[in-house]
Parts: C-alpha cells; sequence; structure tokens
C-alpha cells in the first residue's frame, strides 16, 4: 500500500517535470 502510494506519487512528480520541460522548451 504504502509503496504504491510512493510510485503514484513519483508518477505525478515525473509528469508535471515533463511539463515545465516542454513549457521552459517552448518558451526558449
Amino acid at each position: 500500500m504504502t509503496v504504491l502510494r510512493t510510485r503514484l506519487l513519483a508518477l505525478e512528480e515525473e509528469k508535471k517535470m515533463q511539463e515545465v520541460g516542454a513549457a521552459r522548451l517552448a518558451q526558449v
């Protein structure tokens, strides 16, 4: 249960980082 939650949180963070990276690339 805890491992699954941690994995889900990591996925959310990764998705967020990808979105931020894409936005940064779009600006440049």
